[in-house]
């Protein structure tokens, strides 16, 4: 690969991840360049050596979630690979290997690292996206030092495969580029659901989807990976039995609304009142109450109730409850749970793959499976996804 092709790499892995959007860039990246001229000072540790690295890229919340639940299907001599920093105490175990947080790369920046990053800057005109040039360029010169991090450890061997939970992540795209360079069989997760903007191309040799809707949607879309259905570890395999007072439950995911999206929701809202049913919205968790924006403040006010959705959903589902999304992945842990899903999303929203599974059975009056959404969860899932890693490694 020349540098200009490792440049444009670069640039694109950092396209996704928890880096976009922060605010004060401008500082970051001063305390970023910063960090990364200490971080040559700074002496390295010793590696430990494995012959299977699972990375996660979302080391929190339902990240942390899902990744607990597959630590135990791993091979015992697996090693986890997150930044202890920012991981839940859940799955900060293992390999402490940096996000592009700057106190966190301090870690991984050598003389070497360093030189190599700038030469790939110099082979790149174009900076990935952000609101400030000067983070930018901490950016690309971070991920270019963990590109080269990630790419020193493998080509120590031993690794035989390295599973990641979201292969286009910034925080996993550097280990899946040193597999693939290094000629390490690769895995990924679902971590939720996919849709054309985040999840392809698809980078790692093997994806493990929930259920044969995924993976006719990734062969609609030529994915050339290979696609095991595996289901969700983190949700159950039987739906709740649960019998308490069925509620709407509008789950939200931070999306912006239309006005017909606003119209119908809240048509729907009042409905469900006018039937008896509790109304509820459910928050994104990275969403305050007190910053909705005016549309959605207006579903705030429609509700008996707004909470913020913390835990897993399916949870906390009901076999009398209703769940409306528009575009939310809890539509799943909803299935799971055993709840009816109402997908209310305008026609011309592309909307990730299972949903719009849904929403394309509901128009033709079909409906679609539980099982080809969600092929197994729990410990069946756990199972499954155990045999696909023992044959994907070479002796098991």
């Amino acid at each position: 690969m020349t540098d200009r092709e490792s440049s444009a790499a670069i640039v694109d892995s950092l396209a996704r991840g928890d880096h976009v959007g922060l605010d004060r860039q401008r500082l970051r990246g001063a305390l970023g360049m910063t960090a990364l001229v200490l971080g040559c000072l700074t002496p390295r540790g010793e590696v430990r050596r494995s012959r299977m690295l699972f990375v996660v890229a979302n080391p929190v919340a339902h990240g942390a979630r899902l990744a607990s639940a597959v630590m135990r299907a791993l091979p015992s001599d697996a090693t986890i690979v997150t930044d202890h920093r920012l991981a839940d105490p859940s799955v900060a175990a293992g390999e402490d290997f940096p996000s592009l947080a700057a106190r966190s790369l301090i870690r991984v920046v050598t003389p070497a690292r360093l030189r190599e990053a700038l030469r790939l800057r110099r082979a790149r005109s174009a900076l990935p996206r952000a609101g400030s040039r000067l983070y930018a360029e901490y950016l690309f010169v971070a991920q270019a030092v963990r590109f080269a991090a990630a790419r020193d450890l493998l080509a120590k061997g031993g690794v035989e495969l390295v599973l990641v939970d979201y292969d286009r992540h910034a925080y996993a795209t550097p280990w899946v580029d040193a597999a693939i360079a290094n000629g390490t069989p690769t895995a990924t997760l679902v971590h939720g659901m996919p849709n054309r903007a985040n999840y392809l191309p698809v980078l790692a040799d093997h994806v493990l989807a929930w259920g044969e809707v995924q993976r006719s949607w990734f062969h609609e879309h030529g994915v050339d990976a290979a696609i095991h259905l595996v289901g969700r570890p983190d949700v159950p395999d039987e739906p709740s039995r649960g019998a308490g007072a069925p509620r709407l439950i509008v789950s939200q995911s931070a999306e912006d609304l239309s006005d017909a999206e606003l119209t119908r929701i809240l048509d729907r809202v009042r409905t469900a009142a006018d039937g008896g049913l509790a109304t509820v919205l459910r928050l994104h968790p990275s969403v305050s109450a007190d910053a909705l924006d005016q549309r959605w403040r207006r579903v705030a006010e429609a509700v008996d109730l707004t909470i913020v959705g913390r835990g897993a959903l399916s949870d906390d589902i009901g076999a009398g409850d209703v769940v409306a999304v528009i575009e939310s992945s809890s539509a799943m842990d909803a299935i799971a749970g055993g709840a009816r899903v109402e997908v209310l999303a305008d026609a011309e929203r592309v909307l990730p793959a299972d949903l719009e599974a849904l929403v394309r059975a509901r128009d033709s009056g079909q409906e679609v499976p539980r099982s080809a959404l969600l092929v197994a969860g729990g410990q069946k899932a756990i199972e499954r996804i155990a045999v696909v890693l023992r044959g994907l490694l070479p002796h098991g």
